[in-house]
C-alpha cells in the first residue's frame, strides 16, 4: 500500500494541469456560492444581500464590513458571515495555486525491448580503448561513474532522441571459483584449490642477489611485504614498474592478467597526498566462463626519521636518505558462468578470437581528491577495498552483456531501451485532499440546486429579469437594456426617483 507521501505520476503537460486546476477552482467557487445560497434561504433578511455583495468582489465585502463596524446598523451575525465569507472566498480562489506548488515535473521510462549496440573504438595505451578513463569525485560512487560511462557517446554513438539506454545486468551472477592460491613472486600468501593468482612487480625478479623480505599478515585477506633493496639505480627502478596480477585455472588456456594504472607509479611525497586509481578487465575462458579482475593501487614515499632498532638501515648515512617506497594495492577476482540467455539470443558472439589477453583493460577510474584546509584527504584503505569489490561486482553483473573485441576495435553492449515519457508528479496526500474537496463541493452544489433553488441560487440580475417577466405579457430578453437615470430595465423603473421619499423603515448598510 503506497504511503501518503508517495508521488503519483501523470503523463500530462503543464497546460493539462492548468485546465484541471481551473475545473477544480470552478467547482470550489460554485460550492462557496452554494453555501451562501443556503444562508440566503435560512439566514434572515440580510442574508441574500451578503451573497450579492460577495459576488461583487473583495473590495465590496471589505467596504460593507467597515460600514457595519462603523455604523453598527446590522446584527453581529451579519458581520461574522462577511468575515468568514471573505476568507472562504479567498481560499476558494487561491487554493488551486497552493496545489500547484506541490506538483513537480517528472518522467517515467516505458520499456521498448533490448538492443545490442556495437561501437567502433580507437585503441590507446596497448589493449585499451581510447577515452575509457574516468574521474570519480571525492567520496563518489564508482558504480554510478561506470553507469555514466556506459551511457555516454563512447558506447552509444547514435542514440535515438527520447530513448534511454540502460545496460542489462544480472542480479546474481553464478560464481564458479572462490578458493584461489595467491603468490607474491615466490612467496605463497595463501593456498587454494580452483585457481592460482600470481602477483609481482616487474623488474624485481631481475635482481641478482636475493633480498630479505618480511611477510606481515594483516588479516585473512590482507598481507604486507617489507623488502630492503640496495641503494643502486637498478633497485630503485623496481618502483617504476607496474604491479601485475595474473589468474590461471590449471590447464585451461588462456588465463587473465591485469596491471595497475601506469600513472600510479608517480609517487606522492607523503601519505596524505596519495591518489588512488582503479583498472578493471574481463576475460573469456575456453570453458565459456568469464573472469573479472579489478586492481586499485596507490603509491607514496614515507621518509624515515629514525632507523635505530630497525632491521632497515644504511651502512653509511652519507650514501643517501632512507625512505619507504610504499605500494598499496587491493585486487578482486571473480569467475562466473556465461549468461545462457545472452548466448541463446545473440549466438556465441563475441568469441575469444577477438580478445587480446594479457593486458586488456576495459575501464580505468581515478579518484579526484578535494582539498580541505589546504590538505588533501586520501581515500581510506577500507574504501579502496570496498570500491574495488564494487567495480569487480558491477563488471561481473554486466557479464557477457558487455564485451570488447580489442583486435577489431569493437565494443558490444546490450541495453534495455526505454522511452522517456514526460509528465507531472503529485503527492498522494495532495491528490486525496483535492479529490475529497471536489466530491464534497459537488455534493453541496448539487444539493443546493435540488433543494434550495431560485431565487436563493440566482443573481440579482436573474431575479429582476424573472420579476419583469412575470409582470409582462411579452418575453423578457436574456440581455436587457439598462439606464441609470432613472434606474430602468427595458424601460421599467426599478426604484423611485431622487425627488421621491424613501420609506422610513429602509436601513442602509
Amino acid at each position: 500500500m503506497p504511503a501518503l507521501t508517495d508521488k503519483i505520476f501523470f503523463p500530462i503537460s503543464i497546460f493539462d494541469l492548468n485546465v484541471a486546476l481551473a475545473v477544480f477552482r470552478f467547482v470550489l467557487v460554485s460550492a462557496v456560492g452554494a453555501c451562501f445560497a443556503i444562508y440566503a434561504k435560512y439566514g434572515g433578511e440580510y442574508a441574500k444581500s451578503i451573497g450579492w455583495i460577495r459576488s461583487a468582489g473583495y473590495r465590496a465585502m471589505v467596504r460593507t464590513f467597515l460600514s457595519i463596524l462603523k455604523r453598527k446598523n446590522a446584527p453581529a451575525s451579519v458581520m461574522w458571515v462577511l468575515v468568514v465569507g471573505f476568507f472562504i472566498t479567498f481560499a476558494a480562489n487561491f487554493l488551486d495555486k497552493g496545489i500547484s506548488n506541490f506538483v513537480t515535473p517528472a518522467f517515467r521510462l516505458i520499456p521498448l525491448g533490448t538492443e545490442v549496440v556495437s561501437s567502433q573504438q580507437v585503441m590507446s595505451d596497448g589493449a585499451m580503448f581510447f577515452g575509457w578513463s574516468f574521474i570519480v569525485p571525492n567520496n563518489g560512487n564508482v558504480t554510478h561513474t561506470m553507469e555514466k560511462a556506459l551511457n555516454s557517446s563512447l558506447a552509444i554513438p547514435n542514440p535515438r532522441e527520447g530513448e534511454v539506454y540502460i545496460p542489462v545486468i544480472s542480479s546474481n551472477p553464478t560464481t564458479t571459483c572462490t578458493d584461489y592460491e595467491i603468490t607474491f613472486w615466490e612467496f605463497t600468501v595463501r593456498n587454494g584449490t580452483c585457481g592460482k593468482v600470481d602477483m609481482f612487480l616487474g623488474g624485481y625478479v631481475g635482481l641478482v642477489d636475493p633480498v630479505p623480505t618480511s611477510i606481515i599478515p594483516r588479516s585473512s585477506n590482507r598481507v604486507g611485504f617489507l623488502m630492503a633493496l640496495p641503494p643502486d639505480e637498478e633497485a630503485y627502478s623496481v618502483f617504476g614498474n607496474l604491479l601485475s596480477a595474473g589468474v590461471s585455472y590449471g590447464e585451461e588456456i588462456p588465463g587473465c592478467d591485469i596491471k595497475e594504472d601506469r600513472r600510479s607509479v608517480q609517487m606522492a611525497i607523503n601519505h596524505d597526498a596519495r591518489i588512488s586509481r582503479t583498472a578493471t578487465t574481463k576475460c573469456l575462458l575456453d570453458s565459456g566462463n568469464f573472469t573479472v579482475l579489478a586492481i586499485t593501487s596507490t603509491r607514496f614515499i614515507g621518509y624515515r626519521t629514525n632507523s635505530s632498532g630497525d632491521s632497515l638501515s644504511l651502512p653509511d648515512p652519507a650514501l643517501g636518505k632512507l625512505f619507504y617506497g610504499c605500494v598499496y594495492a587491493t585486487i578482486t577476482i571473480l569467475q562466473f558462468k556465461q549468461n545462457k540467455d545472452v548466448v541463446d539470443k545473440f549466438g556465441n558472439y563475441p568469441s575469444r578470437d577477438g580478445e587480446v589477453y594479457g593486458e586488456s583493460v576495459y575501464i580505468r577510474l581515478e579518484y579526484s581528491p578535494v582539498p580541505t584546509n589546504e590538505t588533501v584527504a586520501p581515500l581510506s584503505t577500507k574504501n579502496m577495498m570496498m570500491d574495488n569489490m564494487a567495480v569487480a561486482d558491477y563488471m561481473a553483473r554486466l557479464g557477457s552483456n558487455y564485451f570488447a573485441d580489442f583486435k577489431k576495435g569493437l565494443l558490444f553492449i546490450q541495453y534495455d531501451v526505454k522511452k522517456r515519457e514526460l509528465g507531472l508528479e503529485v503527492p498522494l496526500w495532495v491528490l486525496l485532499a483535492a479529490g475529497i474537496i471536489m466530491v464534497v463541493s459537488m455534493c453541496v452544489w448539487l444539493w443546493t440546486r435540488r433543494f434550495v433553488g431560485p431565487p436563493h441560487t440566482s443573481s440579482i440580475y436573474s431575479i429582476i429579469r424573472a420579476e419583469l417577466g412575470s409582470k409582462s405579457n411579452a418575453p423578457v430578453p436574456r440581455i436587457m437594456r439598462f439606464s441609470y437615470q432613472p434606474l430602468m430595465f427595458e424601460g421599467i423603473k426599478l426604484l423611485p426617483d431622487k425627488t421621491e421619499t424613501l420609506p422610513e423603515d429602509i436601513k442602509l448598510l
